[in-house]
């Protein structure tokens, strides 16, 4: 598992996380079993004291509904 800290580029708001994969730019993620999805704007790798700090990666990331993350799905198919 990965230790992350979620910066939330609208609220400015950070939460700490943890995720079996590190998500790629333009995905989304849900965090827990509610329905907050979060499209990914940007990942930092925090290489500069890893032994003494509380998470690997800064994940930058804008909150989205689930219609838009729906939405977004369906353009990407039909772009194939």
């Amino acid at each position: 598992m990965h230790k992350v800290c979620l910066h939330d580029l609208v609220t400015r708001k950070t939460f700490l996380a943890e995720l079996s994969t590190i998500p790629a730019v333009s995905e989304t993620i849900q965090i827990d079993t509610s329905q907050r999805f979060y499209l990914i704007h940007g990942i930092t790798k925090n290489i500069s004291d890893q032994m003494n700090a509380s998470h690997d990666f800064d994940i930058y990331v804008e909150r989205i509904n689930k219609e838009y993350w729906v939405n977004s799905l369906l353009d990407k198919t039909r772009n194939c």
